[in-house]
């Protein structure tokens, strides 16, 4: 019998021959889809790998109605901050006051939230806690879901769907993601408001929908405000307000319709909940393991126990530099926009009391910022920036280092969002020296401190960029005419 190679080397084999006996060898393009299933399947199992693994911690750690210990953290504030304050809610009792407290299953009454986020939960109560339990759980799954699709705005349409994947697993894995999904904490809910109230390019509506909610949080509201008006984005703030202002008027008046209540009765119910919130020693900034912001740090380490307006006091001077970038109209270009986003969202974490698990509100931010350093469409010094004199020249020499400093920006931020060192339950194993905890929970404010002031310096950068361009161009404009 001839060997295949006679036909593939004697010239009277046929073409079809001369095909059947050479060896079938698989190109790039035909084994990358393969790979990718791969990829994906890993992804996949990864990513169901945690949550079931949050689903345990919730089992194992579960905070029934009978058992209020504090030690306990699954969906502990499921159950204090949203099914039975919308279960009092439903039934007319304030969810801010003492009667709440005596009469509901509850540590503490509410701190003050819009009523309005009652409504958004709603649905849950029409169950029994451990149907509610369940279906949160899912809810919350799904909102993990919507948050990494909010990150890939930028990202290329093939394969998209893979990064959808990995995002949501880096927002489950990490300990923002976690604590929200074990606790049971609406925060999902209030960072995509956030997310969908910054958009420029959505429906208007939707936009002001985004506001409402988020702004049912106050150190959403009141940073968040700031920066849309510095931004320039009066209209979406303005509906986004009156959208607000209807949903929580509605609430408050249902609230104080009811047999007994009214109006001063809520104020004085407003006033015990955010007394109680404030007197919780867990919140003093020398004892809680969770704040992320720069006040924290400060106070935790000068033993200072800082008031309400004394944060509002605090945020005003911060905030006031990421507002003057986005007035400069820096995000005028799609490489200034992640920047934007990414100081905007970390203005309002860093500026403000906030916890741990807020800071799932900057990865779309970081995500744009990434993808950008990826691509290598970052700040490039061989640009031609419009450098008409040595002063222009001597400013824009700074551009050689933005790329590492977007690498150290990247850094942080995961750095603080896989922070385990400052968890609960790990700070319990460690039983760490006052030193040592002051520490290990101060780490992510500074982390985030510094990200925020090297984006915000970036962000500067990028719109002498902007200007240097824009006065070349009207120079070569004056010089053709």
């Amino acid at each position: 019998m001839a060997s295949p190679l006679f036909f593939c080397r004697s010239k009277f084999a046929s073409p079809k021959a001369t095909m059947l006996a050479m060896p079938k060898v698989k190109t790039t393009n035909q084994l990358e889809p393969k790979r990718i299933r791969w990829f994906a399947v890993c992804l996949v199992v990864a990513l169901a790998t945690v949550f079931s693994a949050i689903a345990w911690r919730v089992y194992t750690t579960y905070q029934s109605p009978q058992n209020l210990d504090a030690g306990l953290e699954g969906y502990c504030d499921f159950h204090n901050g949203v099914y039975f304050p919308t279960l009092a809610f439903r039934e007319g009792t304030s969810p801010y006051g003492r009667e709440f407290q005596d009469n509901y299953p509850i540590v503490r009454p509410m701190a003050l939230y819009g009523p309005a986020i009652f409504a958004v939960h709603m649905p849950f109560v029409a169950m029994e806690l451990p149907a509610a339990d369940i279906a949160h759980f899912v809810f919350q799954i799904i909102c993990t879901l919507v948050l990494a699709a909010l990150c890939l705005r930028d990202f290329p349409r093939p394969h998209r769907w893979i990064a959808w994947l990995a995002i949501a697993w880096i927002i489950a894995a990490s300990r923002s993601g976690y604590g929200t999904l074990v606790t049971g904490y609406f925060t999902l809910v209030l960072v995509i408001g956030t997310i969908v109230a910054w958009q420029t390019q959505w429906p208007l509506w939707l936009r002001a929908i985004g506001y409402a909610v988020a702004a049912c949080k106050p150190t959403y509201a009141i940073p968040l405000s700031l920066l849309l008006i510095a931004r320039r984005q009066y209209r979406s703030l303005a509906l986004g307000l009156v959208f607000f202002v209807i949903a929580n008027g509605t609430s408050v008046g249902w609230l104080i319709c009811q047999p007994g209540a009214g109006f001063e009765q809520l104020v004085a119910d407003l006033r015990e909940g955010q007394a109680q919130h404030v007197a919780d020693p867990n919140e003093f900034p020398v004892n809680s393991w969770t704040r992320v912001d720069l006040l924290a740090v400060v106070a935790k380490w000068t033993d200072w126990r800082p008031s309400e307006w004394e944060h509002v006091v605090w945020m005003l001077p911060l905030i006031a530099v990421p507002m003057w970038l986005l007035w400069r109209d820096c995000s005028s270009t799609p490489d200034n926009q992640p920047w934007a986003e990414l100081v905007a969202m970390l203005a309002i974490v860093v500026t403000v009391y906030h916890h741990y698990y807020d800071l799932l509100v900057v990865l779309p931010g970081l995500c744009g910022v990434g993808l950008r350093w990826w691509r290598g469409r970052g700040i490039n010094p061989d640009d031609h920036y419009g450098a008409i004199d040595g002063h222009e020249q001597r400013r824009l020499r700074f551009d050689n280092i933005t790329r590492p400093m977007t690498v150290v920006v990247i850094v942080l931020i995961l750095a603080s969002l896989f922070h385990y060192g400052s968890a609960k339950f790990v700070l319990n194993k460690l039983d760490p020296s006052p030193l040592v905890y002051g520490v290990l929970t101060s780490l992510n404010g500074v982390a985030l401190t510094l990200a925020l002031g090297l984006s915000c310096w970036v962000l500067y950068v990028m719109g002498n960029r902007v200007k240097g361009n824009r006065k070349l161009e009207s120079v070569n404009g004056k010089d053709l005419k």
